[in-house]
C-alpha cells in the first residue's frame, strides 16, 4: 500500500551552493538532498487531503509579509545531535523574520489544512541531508561525524515567496514538488 504524502508550506531556497561544500564526500548511510529540496518550513501540514490545496493556496495570497534576506549559520542535527532524522542549517541572519512569519501565519495553515498544530516554538531551518532510514547506525554515525566536522555555510539568500510543497512523483531523484508558490511582498 502506498504511503499517504506530505504537505507543508515553506519559503523555497534556490541556492545550490548549499550544497557545494558537501556534494562531493556524502558518507555511505547518508543522503543529500536535491537543491530543488532545499527550503524553510513555515508549516508542517502532514497528510493533508489534497482537495484542502486550494485553501491553503488561498491563505498563502492573504499573506503580507516583506521579503527578507537570510543567511545560514551552523549544521544542526535534528531533533537531537544522539537522534539524528535531518542535518539542517540553522538560520544566522534573517531568523527573527524567519521565526515572526512562521508564528504569524502557521497556525491558519494547519487550520484550513485541518493538521495537528505543532506546539513547539518555530525553529527555522534548511534540511539538507538526512541519514538514510535503511542504513540504521551507519547512518547515524555518519551524520554525527558529518555534524562533528562541519563548518558554518554563510552564504546570503532571500527569502521572496512561499510554496506548497508534497512529495516529488519520482522519490529517487527528489524528495519535493512544488504545488503553488506565491510573492512575499517586495519591501
Amino acid at each position: 500500500m502506498p504511503s499517504i504524502p506530505n504537505w507543508f508550506v515553506a519559503i523555497p531556497v534556490r541556492a545550490e551552493a548549499l550544497l557545494q561544500p558537501w556534494a562531493t564526500a556524502v558518507p555511505p548511510g547518508l543522503r543529500l538532498f536535491h537543491p530543488a529540496d532545499l527550503h524553510l518550513t513555515v508549516a508542517f501540514l502532514g497528510s493533508m487531503r489534497p482537495e484542502s490545496a486550494d485553501a491553503v493556496v488561498a491563505q498563502m495570497r492573504a499573506v503580507r509579509f516583506a521579503a527578507f534576506d537570510l543567511v545560514p549559520g551552523q549544521l544542526l542535527g535534528l531533533p537531537s545531535a544522539a537522534h539524528i532524522t535531518a542535518l539542517s542549517l540553522a538560520i544566522a541572519e534573517g531568523h527573527s523574520q524567519a521565526v515572526a512569519l512562521m508564528a504569524a501565519w502557521r497556525g491558519v495553515f494547519w487550520e484550513v489544512a485541518g493538521a495537528t498544530p505543532d506546539l513547539r516554538p518555530p525553529l527555522p531551518h534548511i534540511t539538507v541531508a538526512r541519514p538514510d532510514r535503511r542504513s540504521g547506525q551507519v547512518g547515524q554515525a555518519a551524520a554525527q561525524q558529518w555534524l562533528a566536522a562541519a563548518a558554518a555555510c554563510p552564504i546570503p539568500l532571500r527569502a521572496t515567496s512561499l510554496a506548497l510543497y508534497t512529495w516529488a512523483n519520482d522519490r529517487q531523484k527528489q524528495q519535493f514538488r512544488i504545488v503553488a508558490e506565491v510573492p512575499l511582498i517586495a519591501p
